[in-house]
């Protein structure tokens, strides 16, 4: 049932499980839990409209490192968060994503990808993207695309993506049901502790008004993203949580940037794979690195596609900024441009929704590049001496770019330049400041927040256990992409709908009080 704390009381009772946040993760976990029987509470701090002025200036935040967009325009507080403004696109991390790189300082999760596989069925059940072919060879077959001539270091893949991007109406008939209260504007400030100070209680609530609320449950799962997640903990200062004080480090994102142009490509033949009209957008083809070219070659996990460069992510980027009232690094001259521009990308965009092929007239085929990051501990998110109007300290994003980034960029760019090359594909030509330390400034953010209460097996290197447990607590839980150990290759959200179908199965053997395994 939906209610707003606003204007509607909320049920007086302990609950089961009382999660924090209605994202893509909350709305997840609170199906699950409610399928299996359990009484749960689902609490959202925005309305139920992505555009709601008022929420939105509660994620207010900072930027003190490197430009980062998407501090306020890749996030939402609203029913079904950032789900809300998405692509919808769905992809699986790798093998390798999970384990140790020598490499790559910081790597290796607590969990391997077999511990994930039924969960990650589970989510494109959720999703409803479990009706398209789940093989990459079961495509390229159906597209009548001949996988050859990529060598051994490259392999392509595919992103599926879901029919219902907006998860407040995938799962409405949970939302609107009359069993599981989902309560509007209900901004979680703070826990109430038990005695021995390991478990907790309650939590409070309120609106920026200034009503108050309570909720008591049995276990606690906050479920509020990259940024949020890490601001919340580090916003509660008198409780166990996160005993070495790791919360808001080894933030990480997915870096992007047009890395080369691609000349003399017949983007029209039949042996085209990358071709855009080969391939819908249901099944959006990647070719990156393989694991053999990773170890080979020290670097990162990264991918590319071939994407028609006309302007429109900085068009569209510029535009979700001044919609969401990001206005930080926006100068006249790009507001100018996107005005200019925008009526042709729009019209762009919906073309290309049935004529994937379709470009705009002056667009030139470039070599896009998408790549991991390492985690570092000092790229990080801290609170400022600001309090928005619930009393928590805003959150301030310091975004680190590290050398092997723009390493695994450039030894990318060589490797397609030469499949390419040597198959007569086309000619690449990299960027004029790829090898120069100006290139930084190329690099933006895809708003794939990660990794600042990262999952580890002890309270050493991490902030919650492998179940998702809160270090330090007894019935607090994480469940975010702020839990990713490193970010790995895919876009996170399949992965975070698959950790709540696991959290899920943990919490139902453990809702009556059983200890964490």
């Amino acid at each position: 049932m939906l209610l707003d704390f606003e204007k509607d009381g909320v049920p007086d009772r302990e609950f089961e499980t009382c999660i924090v946040g209605a994202g893509a993760a909350g709305l997840a976990l609170a199906h699950e839990l409610h399928e299996r029987g359990q009484d749960v509470v689902l609490l959202e701090g925005g309305g139920a409209s992505r555009w709601e002025r008022k929420s939105q200036a509660l994620k207010a935040t900072e930027t003190v490192g490197h430009s980062f967009v998407g501090a306020q325009a890749g996030r939402f507080r609203a029913l079904g968060g950032t789900t809300s403004f998405w692509m919808g696109q769905v992809l699986e991390l790798d093998e390798i994503d999970f384990a140790e790189r020598p490499w790559v300082p910081g790597s290796s999760w607590p969990l391997e990808k077999r511990d994930l596989a039924p969960y990650y069925k589970r989510a494109s059940q959720l999703e409803n993207t479990d009706v398209f072919l789940q093989e990459d060879a079961d495509i390229l077959d159906e597209a009548g695309i001949q996988e050859s001539g990529l060598g051994r270091d490259l392999c392509l893949s595919f992103s599926r993506y879901c029919p219902e991007r907006k998860f407040a109406r995938l799962f409405s008939p949970l939302i609107n049901g009359d069993t599981l209260p989902v309560v509007l504007h209900a901004n979680v400030c703070g826990g109430g502790l038990a005695e021995d100070r390991k478990s907790v209680q309650s939590v409070e609530f309120r609106t920026m008004e200034g009503r108050l609320g309570t909720c008591r449950a049995r276990n606690f799962v906050f479920c509020l993203g990259g940024i949020e997640s890490a601001r919340f903990i580090l916003n509660q200062k008198h409780t166990p949580w996160d005993p070495s004080g790791l919360a808001g480090r080894f933030f990480t994102d997915h870096i992007q940037c047009f890395a080369a142009e691609v000349r003399n490509a017949d983007l029209s033949s039949p042996d085209w794979y990358l071709g855009p009209q080969r391939v819908s957008q249901q099944y959006l083809p990647k070719l990156k690195l393989t694991p053999e070219a990773q170890r080979e070659h020290e670097v990162l996990n990264v991918s590319g596609l071939i994407e028609y460069n006309d302007g429109s992510w900085s068009t569209m980027r510029t535009a979700v900024q001044l919609l969401t009232g990001s206005t930080s690094g926006l100068g006249m001259d790009r507001v100018a441009n996107m005005a200019v521009k925008l009526p042709a990308v729009a019209w762009s965009i919906l073309r290309s929704k049935k004529d994937p092929a379709y470009h705009l007239p002056w667009a030139r085929p470039h070599l896009s590049v998408y790549c991991e990051q390492l985690p570092l501990s000092d790229s990080r998110i801290t609170l400022t001496s600001k309090q928005d109007k619930t009393g928590l300290y805003q959150a301030a994003v310091d975004w680190r770019i590290a050398e092997p980034e723009l390493n695994t960029i450039r030894k990318y760019v060589e490797i397609v330049s030469d499949v390419f090359r040597l198959n007569g594909l086309g000619e690449i030509i990299p960027h004029k400041d790829l090898y120069k330390d100006t290139f930084e400034e190329q690099i933006i953010d895809t708003f794939h927040h990660c990794g600042t209460t990262r999952m580890a097996t002890s309270s050493d290197e991490g902030v919650v256990d492998p179940n998702l447990r809160l270090f330090g607590t007894d019935n607090a839980y994480v469940c975010s992409t702020s839990v990713f150990p490193t970010s790995g290759f895919a876009n996170p959200t399949h992965t975070v709908i698959a950790l709540a179908a696991r959290l899920a199965d943990h919490l139902n053997g453990n809702h009556r009080g059983m200890p964490d395994a």
